[in-house]
């Protein structure tokens, strides 16, 4: 399953987020990262150039195996 936009509504545990295995959010000025942990599934991460300067928060992602971090503001990955 595959989102490409996505609206998260103030239900982030909605079971339908268990669905969904990829998404992609590209070119936003701010994203909080600590909303894909709603996603249990999650697979693919798709985050180019998003001003992102810090990725602990997809730690708590275990089943994500592709992550695309281009073009972001990252000091660190540890």
């Amino acid at each position: 399953n595959y989102i490409k936009l996505i609206k998260v509504s103030n239900n982030v545990e909605d079971k339908k987020n268990e669905e969904i295995e990829k998404i992609e959010v590209c070119m936003e000025k701010y994203i909080n990262l600590n909303i894909f942990e709603y996603f249990k599934n999650l697979k693919e991460l798709y985050l180019v150039k998003n001003n992102i300067t810090d990725i602990t928060p997809l730690f708590n992602c275990i089943n994500l195996t592709i992550l695309f971090l281009q073009i972001n503001k990252i000091k660190s990955i540890l």
